[in-house]
């Protein structure tokens, strides 16, 4: 047999029960959503920054058919670096490379010392060739038999 205490005592739990699930359940969602948007901003932040740092760095480019110092590109991976770069002595000419990969791939490999003048289609060593910016793809690095041939290929 219940009792009058028993039923009153009942109902009242169950109501702090049920508004109690209701705060955990808010405050779970509540908490969720603001780690995606601390997440999502932190994300755009960090692409703004990058975006930023490649402009800064695209404009710190030598003018495309100006002729580049050797020490300032790493001629394994045809980069422009903008400063001077480690010296690799091979067969008495001078290379630059900015690793130690690089630098590796220029003492072993011959084909990696090379490249085709893109007006005269002739091959040239690198440690030898007049050096440029593309003015077609921004980034390229460009290798000449000559000065002469440089103008040439940009008059075209």
């Amino acid at each position: 047999m219940r009792t009058r205490a028993s039923k009153s005592i009942t109902p009242k739990r169950k109501k702090k029960t049920y508004w109690t699930g209701v705060f955990i359940t808010a405050l779970t969602i509540v908490l969720f959503s603001g780690a995606f948007i601390w997440m999502g901003y932190n994300i755009y932040h960090h692409e703004t920054e990058e975006q930023v740092a490649f402009e800064k760095h695209k404009k710190a480019f030598p003018i495309p058919g100006k002729v580049i110092q050797h020490k300032i590109v790493c001629m394994a991976s045809n980069v422009y670096m903008g400063k001077d770069q480690l010296e690799v002595l091979v067969d008495g000419k001078t290379y630059y490379s900015c690793s130690p990969h690089c630098t590796a791939e220029l003492l072993s490999r011959e084909n990696v010392r090379m490249a085709t003048d893109p007006f005269s289609n002739r091959i040239v060593n690198k440690a030898e060739a007049a050096i440029s910016m593309s003015a077609d793809s921004l980034g390229t690095i460009l290798y000449f038999e000559s000065e002469e041939n440089l103008k040439r290929y940009l008059k075209n």
